[in-house]
């Protein structure tokens, strides 16, 4: 299989993936044509219950926004719109600044959130940094790795969020 040919199946995937993801609606006007039921968008990452009420408040806020940013960037990504890649991929990084706990003490927001989200958090400073500056370097293969290696980390993440802190599979993927 040819590079352009991995690019292409690779961005056509994640546009299908981030269509999913930024769905809030489900289709229920009945069956499609043919019989098949209607789609439906994936199901939301509830809250962990562990976390207290206002830290989920803030990442519900803060995750609805980091996946706006991500639907346009799949897009961008997908058109080659090397300039709002960039500028998205730019966003990304800023707006990933929880700050980590300064001390042990559990009376601090922040505590109640595992450390694997704070080294999460790094990594997708830099390989959002990274997606970057394949965009102005206008590099169609780097964007795609730095796209792909972005997207481990979101999940790493999500996995995290959903499964607690006992969750750890290890440093997400370096491609």
């Amino acid at each position: 299989m040819t590079r352009r040919s991995r690019l292409a199946i690779l961005i056509g995937g994640a546009m299908v993936v981030a269509a999913g993801c930024s769905s809030t609606a489900t289709r229920t006007k009945g069956p499609v044509p043919g019989g098949q039921q209607p789609w439906a968008p994936p199901r939301r990452l509830e809250a962990p219950e562990s976390l207290p009420p206002v830290a989920r408040d803030i990442l519900k806020r803060r995750m609805a926004r980091h996946a706006d940013d991500m639907t346009h960037l799949v897009l961008a990504v997908a058109a080659l719109d090397y300039g709002s890649v960039g500028d998205l991929a730019e966003r990304i990084a800023g707006d990933a600044d929880f700050a980590r706990p300064l001390t042990d003490d559990a009376t601090e927001l922040n505590a109640s959130i595992p450390a694997r989200f704070f080294d999460l958090q790094d990594d997708l400073k830099a390989k959002s940094r990274r997606l970057a500056a394949a965009a102005r370097a206008g590099d169609p293969i780097e964007i795609s790795r730095a796209y792909a290696s972005l997207s481990d980390t979101c999940i790493g993440c999500h996995a995290v969020y959903r499964d607690g802190p006992g969750y750890d599979r290890g440093t997400t993927s370096t491609r």
